[in-house]
C-alpha cells in the first residue's frame, strides 16, 4: 500500500488506539500476550492492516488469530467512537513474523565462524596463480 502523510497519521493512530482497545476493553484469555506492530491503511482509507505479533508456541498464534478475526467488528465499533474519522476502515489482522524471522537469522549468523586466516586450499590456489602468472 502506498503511504502518504495521510494514511500515515491515521495508520499510527489506529496502531495506537487498537494496542489500547486489546488491553483494556478484549478480556479473552485466548488472546495471549499480543503486541501490534504496525498497520498499514490503504489510500482511500477503507483498509487497515492491522500486523501483529504473538508471545508463545504455534497454538497461541492460532488462539490469538482466531481472537482477532471473532472481535474485528468490535474493535471497529470501539475504534469508531475513539477515532474522529468519516468512515473507519476495515480491519485486516496479519500475523507479523518479522522478529521471529530476525531471530533465526540472527541465531544462523552466530552459529557460523568466518576464519580469520584464509584457509590452506585458499593460498595454494593463489601460489598457483602466481605460478602461471610467470
Amino acid at each position: 500500500m502506498k503511504q502518504t502523510k495521510r494514511t500515515r497519521q491515521v495508520a499510527d493512530v489506529i496502531r495506537n488506539e487498537i494496542a489500547e482497545l486489546l488491553r483494556r476493553e478484549i478480556h479473552d484469555p485466548a488472546l495471549g500476550f499480543v503486541t501490534i506492530c504496525e498497520v498499514e491503511v490503504s489510500t482511500d482509507l477503507k483498509v487497515a492492516r492491522v500486523f501483529y505479533s504473538v508471545l508463545g508456541d504455534d497454538t497461541a498464534k492460532e488462539s490469538a488469530a482466531r481472537v482477532l478475526d471473532k472481535c474485528r467488528g468490535l474493535l471497529r465499533r470501539l475504534l469508531a467512537k475513539r477515532v474522529h474519522l468519516r468512515a473507519v476502515p476495515e480491519l485486516e489482522f496479519r500475523l507479523d513474523e518479522t522478529a521471529e524471522h530476525a531471530s533465526r537469522i540472527d541465531a544462523l549468523l552466530q552459529g557460523t565462524v568466518v576464519p580469520a586466516e584464509p584457509l590452506d586450499d585458499e593460498e595454494a590456489f593463489d601460489e598457483d596463480e602466481e605460478d602461471d602468472d610467470e
